[in-house]
């Protein structure tokens, strides 16, 4: 175990600069303008492609050579002289090399390129690498890097206040920004792949040094490395063992001591962990703690749950606040297995600091006289107390649940005699439904939720081939009374709940039917254990028309279409019942938009905010 002796204040101050000197001779390029590419950036747009936000790791995912982002507007300067590289975040974990093209221009179709940046495999799709140039429009082809991404492709030097957009050639990944320096990269901030003869192979000065690449890191960092460290409570966790270098098969709980650190007089400024993980998940977690693990010792807590497939190892760093004097640090394990290779302490903040998990498990609780209807133990067609038939899409599963459902699913409750489902006297106000669903993330409420409709059916006309071939058709005459979240939980085995306000207040006897809407990941199901009639008010978030800013857009219904306001540019979405969207259009005044006749969901999206409507086309 490595031990660490406390060092006396004058030492301390002469490491400080030292360390301060060692790290600006590090001469890592500085970031002049960033666009992180997430879904909280109201300025990034993804238009006419197939690639979506991936919210739980906080980038743009499934991209592909159709892919076309809308970055925002930078102001390149009278002369175009404001910047003069550009990088991107990317990672993937295929392989992949080809370029990312930048373009500028008022829209689009207007735009013209200034710069390609060339790309190449990471090895992981977290494992994300920046890969930069200087802008194409200003050297000479020969310095290209790998070459024109499309033979004849000319940069144009951008001027003034521009958008700029992104699109690909052959390659692509995930992107997780856009960054833009206002000095010239020069070779020493590059990563050199060389031959066997020392001349540059294709890839070379491509990708940008990683911090600890840097002659001078050493200098201001302190590495603990796992073969270094000791099991804490090795009885509990038997298996666990060095994988490697680096601390393998071990669970929820696992500690592990990493020994002594004298961190001075507050001279560490970030702490970096080294580590691999298997798949994209929402709970698993590194805790790491001074002297004794307990809430107010607790240093930081880094999200591990990257999908790395457990081929490569990346560093995740955290700002750290001063410590003093010389403590015992602790790493705790949060969720599943994670292989962690070391523990580092920097000097300087000379890491990006590592993204956190973007969702959070929603889990909420059924009031003490909630009604409850179960699917747990119970035989194909009853639960308990309501039996139900799965009219399209789904089946029963011997594990007390109904399974294989997918968007489009249908269910319809009624009683043991075959009669309505008996919903009181108004008194619910809220569904909450107990799901499982594989996925970490299964999109919004518009694209990923459960919708309960009452007497679709009355005349009992319709026939299970008719609600899974005209399923809009059967809807388009009838509004949910509430609709509940989908949401992904990240494996088939954590169940979780969520609520939906029932917005349409019912009484008396009713055939009650629940529509499954799954359009954000077509793939996803969902395994529904629980339904649970509330009395208690759902939270605004829980309810169908969440989204209530005051953006001052206004929407009216014709024949056949619908009419929307707005005095500042506003993006629309259109969606079926069914979840699916329909329509979309950018409005600034007033714009029609031709509809068939049903019930929609309109989200308006604009500077001022988001605003939900239900509309109803005649």
């Amino acid at each position: 175990m490595k031990k660490f002796t406390l060092i006396t204040a004058g030492l301390a101050g002469l490491m400080m600069l030292s360390s301060n000197v060692a790290s600006a001779e590090l001469n890592i390029p500085k970031i002049s303008h960033s666009i992180p590419l997430n879904h909280n950036n109201p300025d990034v747009k993804i238009f006419d492609c197939g690639a979506n936000f991936n919210v739980v790791s906080g980038y743009i995912g499934w991209t592909g050579v159709d892919t076309k982002v809308e970055l925002g507007e930078v102001d390149f300067g009278a002369d175009g002289d404001n910047y003069k590289a550009a990088s991107i975040e990317l990672a993937n974990g295929w392989y992949c090399d080809g370029w990312a093209i930048l373009h500028a221009g008022p829209d689009f179709e207007s735009s013209v390129p200034f710069t390609q940046i060339a790309l190449n495999e990471t090895g992981g799709y977290d494992n994300f690498v920046t890969y930069a140039t200087n802008f194409s429009c200003n050297i000479p082809q020969e310095q290209w890097s790998n070459g024109p991404a499309i033979e004849g492709l000319e940069f144009t030097k951008p001027t003034g206040k521009q958008n700029v957009y992104l699109t690909f050639v052959i390659g692509a990944g995930n992107i997780r920004s856009v960054n833009f320096y206002e000095q010239e990269l020069v070779p020493a901030d590059f990563v050199r792949n060389l031959d066997d003869d020392g001349n540059p192979s294709i890839d070379d000065m491509i990708a940008l040094l990683s911090p600890d690449r840097y002659e001078g890191y050493g200098d201001i960092s302190l590495r603990i490395n796992s073969a270094e460290s000791t099991a804490m409570n090795p009885d509990e966790f038997p298996d666990a063992r060095l994988d490697g270098d680096a601390w393998g098969w071990t669970g929820n709980g696992f500690m592990a001591d990493f020994g002594n650190v004298d961190f001075g007089n507050g001279d560490y400024k970030q702490i970096v962990l080294s580590l691999t993980h298997w798949s994209e998940n929402l709970s698993d977690y590194i805790e790491v703690y001074l002297d004794e693990v307990n809430k107010s010792n607790l240093l930081t807590s880094v999200w591990a749950g990257r999908n790395l497939e457990g081929k490569v190892f990346i560093n995740l760093a955290k700002d750290m606040s001063a410590i003093t004097g010389t403590h015992k640090v602790i790493c705790k394990w949060v969720g599943g297995s994670i292989n962690l290779r070391y523990v580092e302490f920097v000097k300087d903040n000379v890491w990006p600091i590592a993204t956190d998990c973007g969702v959070i498990l929603e889990d909420v609780e059924p009031s003490a006289d909630a009604f409850h209807m179960t699917f747990i133990d119970c035989p194909d067609g009853h639960g308990n107390p309501w039996h139900y038939a799965v009219r399209c899409k789904g089946q029963y599963e011997s594990a007390g649940n109904i399974g294989y459902t997918r968007n489009g699913t249908v269910i319809e409750f009624y009683d043991e005699n075959g009669d309505g489902i008996d919903l009181g006297n108004g008194s619910y106000k809220r569904i909450i439904v107990n799901h499982a669903c594989e996925p970490a993330y299964a999109g919004p409420i518009e694209q990923s939720n459960f919708s309960f409709y009452i007497d679709l059916d009355p005349g009992f006309m319709y026939t299970d081939d008719d609600f899974d071939q005209n399923l809009d058709d059967i809807l388009a005459d009838h509004e949910p009374i509430c609709q509940v979240r989908m949401q992904g939980t990240g494996s088939w085995g954590t169940r979780k709940r969520t609520a939906g306000t029932i917005v349409t207040p019912v009484s008396g006897k009713h055939s009650l039917f629940m529509v499954y809407n799954q359009t954000y990941n077509t793939s996803a199901g969902a395994n529904v254990f629980d339904i649970y009639l509330d009395t208690v008010e759902a939270s605004s978030v829980d309810s169908v028309a969440k989204d209530k800013a005051d953006n001052n857009v206004k929407v009216f219904t014709a024949t056949g279409e619908i009419i929307v306001v707005a005095d500042i540019a506003t993006n629309v979405e259109v969606y079926s019942l069914n979840g699916q969207r329909v329509a979309s259009a950018t409005v600034e005044g007033e714009s029609s938009i031709e509809m068939a006749r049903g019930f929609y969901l309109l989200r308006a999206i604009n500077a001022d905010g988001v605003k939900s409507f239900k509309v109803i086309v005649k």
